[in-house]
């Protein structure tokens, strides 16, 4: 279940703006959120809603772009089309952020990444627990060792896994995300 989304630099969305399925503090009845996974409620539904040209369509839009960027990645090579902010010319220098915060199997995570046309260059996923964050990969370009996957190599302690690892890695382009 989504938990939050987060934008910045897409389409109409300027700043970093979340939408966010945790309910607020008032009553609710207990068939309207789901159980707690490490302390985190979600709504069950919600709506979306506000006056015309308001970014509704945008945030779907938004969403739906991310999704198909993890699934399908982007052709090694091609620029990755979509639209920045364009009422501020000093926004199309800016790179993009989406980000995912979600529940699945018992476990609370984040998934994001920062982006231009030419590049990704940062992408992670954490596991959110009540004291920590677990980051389970990383990938950013601005640091010598581009992936952390300290992690992934802590849970397979076969060579052959570790260096398939390294392989991926390695040979992942900068214009797609890991798969």
């Amino acid at each position: 279940m989504l938990i939050r989304f987060t934008v910045e630099n897409f389409s109409s969305f300027k700043e970093r703006q979340s939408f966010s399925l945790i309910p607020g503090r008032g009553t609710l009845k207990a068939e309207h959120k789901s159980k707690p996974i490490n302390g985190i409620s979600v709504l069950k539904t919600s709506v979306i809603f506000g006056a015309n040209a308001s970014g509704k369509s945008n945030l779907i839009k938004a969403m739906h772009f991310g999704k198909l960027m993890l699934i399908e990645g982007n052709l090694s090579g091609k620029r990755i089309n979509y639209q920045k902010f364009r009422l501020d010319n000093e926004f199309q220098n800016r790179d993009t952020r989406l980000e995912y915060e979600f529940q699945h199997r018992g476990k609370n995570y984040a998934y994001g990444f920062v982006f231009n046309n030419d590049i990704i260059k940062e992408e992670w996923l954490f596991e959110i627990t009540k004291k920590k964050d677990i980051k389970i990969f990383e990938r950013d370009i601005s640091k010598e060792s581009i992936f952390d996957l300290e992690y992934l190599f802590n849970l397979n302690k076969n060579n052959e896994e570790k260096q398939f690892l390294n392989f991926t890695a390695k040979n992942t382009k900068q214009s797609i995300i890991l798969k």
